[in-house]
């Protein structure tokens, strides 16, 4: 996956985030930068956990039946799409 911090809604084009003038531009700013990492921290729990069963079926492939194998590598290609999926609809959110 792509840097997981790809899916910042707050850095202008220079990649400095925006000021927030008013209190309540302050708190609209935490309410968002609260979501922004969340999304950020689900973002790599989804990276990670394609990447912990990659390895394993990496380490386990040659011991593994062939239906468990199969089975594996569904679960890694359904993982895989569903961090496309994520990354691509937090894409078109932001415009980026």
């Amino acid at each position: 996956m792509e840097n997981a911090e790809e899916l910042s809604l707050f850095e202008n084009g220079m990649g400095k985030a925006a000021p927030a003038a008013s209190t309540p531009g302050k708190a609209a700013y935490e309410r968002l930068k609260k979501m922004q990492d969340e999304r950020v921290a689900r973002a790599q729990k989804m990276d990670e956990d394609a990447k912990t069963l990659e390895n394993d079926i990496n380490t386990k492939k040659l011991s593994l039946s062939e239906d468990k194998l199969t089975e594996m590598q569904k679960q890694l290609s359904d993982k895989r799409i569903a961090m496309q999926r994520y990354r691509d609809f937090f894409r078109t959110l932001t415009g980026r």
